[in-house]
């Protein structure tokens, strides 16, 4: 049964699906974070359910206390619990890279195989070049495209938006607020002496006679 299925090139054909998986894995953070980064433009119109949770919880937040005055440790914290497609990003980041590791090692488990097995030299070289090969394929696509960068940028853009379309709103409304609740001092009374009193009450005399 090994054999046949050394000889069939099935664990190839395993491997391969194996490292499409992870470049796909790759390709769905990528696309989460250009997402972030283009729907953080405007906080006000996005239309990306987590960033409008994200921002109702700042606001609501800053409405404590004296109100949350850097979102950069507020927004580390909500990124790390960011999710694509219903899963968080960091189990996509670890699917890829455990699916180039197994590609690289799955290849040369089967060239080791079939070695053991004495078959022909072709299949040992084969099944060793394509674990390298899917495995390499997986390295050259975490390069290309840059997935922990976009992510430092995804939440550089969302610190950025965060203070500038936000915190400037919430510090207008909170000394709004506080304008609006403190009461207006009281003037104190005026007291006349002797000779203004005399004079109001000469003018007082003249217009009512």
């Amino acid at each position: 049964m090994a054999v046949v299925f050394l000889e069939r090139s099935l664990g190839i054909f395993i491997l391969t699906g194996i490292a499409v998986l992870g470049i796909c894995c790759r390709l769905v953070v990528n696309r989460r974070c250009r997402k972030l980064i283009r729907q953080s433009e405007d906080l006000n119109t996005t239309k990306d359910k987590q960033l409008k949770r994200w921002k109702t919880q700042f606001e609501e937040l800053s409405e404590i206390g004296n109100g949350i005055t850097s979102p950069a440790g507020y927004l580390e914290k909500c990124f790390r619990r960011c999710r694509a497609l219903g899963f968080p990003l960091r189990l996509w980041r670890h699917l890829a890279g455990a699916a180039t590791v197994l590609s690289i090692l799955g290849g040369l488990g089967l060239a080791a195989a079939s070695y053991l097995l004495n078959l022909d030299y072709r299949i040992i070289v084969m099944n060793g070049s394509a674990g390298i090969v899917l495995g390499g394929a997986g390295i050259l696509f975490q390069i290309l495209l840059d997935n922990r960068g976009k992510e430092a940028l995804a939440l550089e853009a969302l610190v950025e938006s965060f203070e500038k379309q936000l915190l400037p709103r919430i510090e207008r409304n909170r000394h709004f607020r506080r304008g609006s609740l403190t009461p207006k001092p009281v003037q104190p009374p005026v007291t006349l002496g002797p000779e203004e009193e005399k004079v109001l009450e000469d003018i007082f005399r003249e217009y009512l006679t």
